[in-house]
């Protein structure tokens, strides 16, 4: 027998359906983002490398590379402004490839008017310059045909008595409806992201999912939450909030990274493995129920991550590679027994039953699935030796 089958004669000993799985994994969505290929560095300095990308076209190109070695991240994340280009000619180019857009991300954090916030601004200019940041997006989005916008902003404050949390709540609201009416009649998601703090130190308006739903709530059908993993504040179970907000219908996306301090922008998985799995574990959960199956498999698991001295492409690949990893580590919980446990109250034994699942080796898994979508060998080693790394270098 080869590794894959070893392996699928082993977890169906365990009770897995792996040729179930195996297309279930068909179903996993992951999204690239475009900044992820170009310069980056900490907010005091910007780190060059060679080759990294030096507009959107190179930035797609570098994309298509992720995806044609991991078989995810076919959707690509645009980022306004610093994707700024012939956006008719952009949709054609990524079409070209066989690919998609994935969220266009918004940016309010780049100019000297929102030193003092943006949508929550106390001057009605800078708010509604904000809001034809928030449309223009739309916009873009409905030319490259995204199906979601992402909308963070850095509104809050640094000295306690600084603001009025009440009269910014109204501002706030005020604004987001504003941009949520030009959706329209459209199909484009209002996703809402939050940051517990930076830049703002002392608070920020919207600062924790529970607000983030707030405003949601609100808005209406089309807003929902992106849960950003850097986001929180230390010990929140991100798992237990991704399983709320897909239970109620409001978990629009997720922003992948792995953080140390606080949002350090790491690649997924790479010191916590266990929270990511975790997190994809519920998502799993969401397919196994018939009114949440269907909005869970539409649930785009982004990667946020700007890498700062590590080769951009292969770090990218890096950042698929675990996610998949942990997603096909979820497919393999064996949820009957799981549930049986729980419901007798044992304690360690559901504990165990999960962790078996997480210490499974997944790679005669993931590489038989990677073999079926036509993809050989392991997808880092193969980027690395192909003429497209040595080429880009020179670019």
């Amino acid at each position: 027998m080869n590794a894959y089958e070893i392996f699928m004669q082993n977890q169906s000993e365990k009770g897995i359906d792996v040729e179930r799985a195996l297309k279930e994994l068909d179903y996993l969505a992951i999204e690239v983002p475009s900044w992820g290929f170009s310069s980056a560095g900490t907010r005091f300095y910007t780190f060059t490398q060679p080759g990294d990308a030096k507009n959107f076209f190179e930035r797609v190109d570098d994309c298509e590379q992720v995806y044609k070695y991991t078989g995810n991240g076919k959707h690509i994340c645009m980022h306004i402004p610093w994707d700024k280009c012939d956006y008719h000619a952009a949709a054609d180019y990524v079409k070209s490839k066989k690919m998609a857009y994935g969220t266009v991300n918004t940016n309010m954090f780049q100019d000297n008017d929102y030193r003092l916030g943006t949508l929550a601004n106390s001057e009605a200019r800078i708010r509604d310059k904000t809001v034809g940041a928030l449309n223009e997006c739309i916009d873009v989005a409905r030319i490259v045909g995204s199906k979601a916008i992402n909308v963070w902003t850095i509104d809050g404050s640094d000295l306690p008595g600084q603001n009025d949390y009440r009269q910014r709540r109204k501002w706030m609201l005020e604004s987001l409806c504003k941009s949520y009416k030009y959706l329209g009649d459209s199909d484009i998601h209002f996703n809402i992201e939050y940051k517990l703090f930076e830049p703002s130190s002392y608070h920020n308006d919207i600062g924790d999912w529970g607000t983030a739903l707030y405003y949601a709530n609100l808005l209406g059908d089309k807003a929902k939450v992106t849960v950003d993993i850097g986001h929180h504040g230390f010990g929140v179970n991100i798992a237990q909030i991704v399983s709320l907000l897909i239970e109620i219908g409001k978990l629009g996306a997720f922003h992948l990274n792995d953080n140390n301090c606080a949002d350090d922008d790491l690649i997924p998985g790479t010191l916590n493995p266990f929270r990511l799995f975790a997190i994809e574990h519920e998502m799993v959960e969401g397919l196994c129920h018939d009114d949440t199956k269907e909005a869970t498999r539409n649930i785009m698991q982004g990667i946020d991550t700007s890498f700062y001295i590590e080769p951009k492409v292969e770090a990218m690949i890096c950042s698929v590679v675990n996610i998949q990893e942990a997603y096909a580590k979820a497919l393999l919980v064996n949820r009957v027994k799981l549930r049986e446990l729980q419901m007798d109250n044992d304690i360690l034994g559901a504990n165990k039953c999960l962790k078996d699942a997480f210490n499974t080796d997944v790679t005669p898994f993931l590489t038989e699935w990677r073999r079926r979508h036509g993809i050989e060998g392991d997808p880092y080693e193969m980027y690395i030796k192909s003429e497209y790394c040595k080429k880009r270098l020179e670019r």
